[in-house]
């Protein structure tokens, strides 16, 4: 208040030429120390009556307006007196009985670019076609709106986009028969387990390049079979390294050495025969006789001199894949005879 009037809370065009001028003749270091001081409204803070222009008016200046108006004052003249808009001083009164304490209310939420059928389009599109792209399913459902309109629209109905699962490609035949292995087997306990020693081999290749696939599911249907991304095992192979493991050991890092003499320069029995002659059999010779021997199908595998190889060390072998084992030439408490 000043002589009995009340203060415009907006400066006249004489006061703001005034301070531009005294603050381009302040120094360059206080500019500095102002930025560095100014203060920065926190989010969902209520708002400073300290606005610039064209900002909110605060709580107490619409109370100013609305007593001016309970007092008779008409819009016009609420204007001229606080040097406000004249449509300003006549949406405050209106709005007056409507706010808590003269507060801003909250403004009314943006209207939806999508209409409830085309939420159901897109529900049924990535149904359908989980493995869509975001692009793909606004081009198939014909809509205006932007992929992360899509995006939320799935989140809301536990639906997001994730990469497949990879699992290798399986027959019917395949998947019976590792079924079947499973179950006869189920009951086994994990010391059991540990007297098998596991062997595999791995090919390392450069340059895959098949990309990952990413598919719109939920989190329980991680593994449904149109969810993975399946991959051929037939490989253009570089290198291939072999190990084996068990309960309370592993064998060296074994790397195969290819077979020039066969057909297609590849590996064959007879470089896994190197393989059996440096690690199975040093292994085996100093491990308990009841361990067993462990590979899978592959037919470098089941080659006849593989078989004859441990046919004549009394090698017993647990076949991943088969019904039965390979060889039996003692009793084994995997279903040998």
């Amino acid at each position: 208040m000043v002589g009995g009037k009340v203060q415009s809370p907006i400066t006249d065009n004489k006061r703001k030429r005034y301070k531009t001028r005294k603050i381009a003749s302040l120094p360059p270091t206080f500019l500095h120390i102002g930025l560095m001081l100014s203060t920065v409204r926190t989010p969902f803070k209520e708002i400073s009556g300290n606005r610039p222009n064209g900002k909110h008016l605060s709580p107490y200046w619409r109370g100013v307006i609305a007593g001016e108006a309970r007092t008779g004052g008409t819009p016009t003249e609420i204007a001229k007196d606080l040097k406000l808009d004249r449509e300003t001083i006549r949406h405050t009164i209106s709005l007056d009985q409507l706010r808590d304490e003269g507060k801003s209310l909250p403004r009314e939420p943006r209207g939806k670019s999508y209409t409830p059928l085309d939420e159901r389009h897109i529900l049924h599109w990535v149904r359908r076609h989980p493995k869509s792209t975001y692009q793909e399913v606004i081009d198939a459902c014909n809509l205006s709106c932007k992929k992360t309109t899509v995006k939320k629209i799935l989140k809301t109905h536990g639906i997001t986009n994730w990469k497949c699962k990879r699992r290798p490609l399986l027959t019917a035949l395949h998947a019976k028969k590792r079924l079947a292995w499973c179950l006869k087997r189920r009951g086994l306990t994990a010391e059991e387990w540990g007297m098998v020693a596991w062997s595999d081999e791995c090919s390392v290749e450069r340059g895959r390049g098949k990309r990952d696939e990413w598919v719109f599911r939920t989190p329980d249907q991680k593994w449904e079979p149109r969810m993975v991304q399946t991959y051929s095992t037939n490989k253009n192979m570089k290198t291939m390294v072999w190990v084996m493991f068990w309960d309370n050991g592993r064998s060296n890092l074994y790397i195969m050495d290819r077979d020039f003499e066969s057909k297609k320069h590849g590996y064959s029995a007879n470089s896994y025969l190197e393989v059996l002659n440096a690690e199975v059999g040093p292994t085996f010779e100093s491990l308990d006789p009841a361990y067993e021997f462990m590979q899978d199908n592959a037919s470098i595998h089941t080659a006849r001199k593989v078989k004859e190889w441990c046919a004549d060390r009394g090698l017993y072998i647990l076949t991943i894949g088969h019904l039965t084992p390979q060889i039996s030439t003692r009793s084994s408490m995997f279903g040998g005879p």
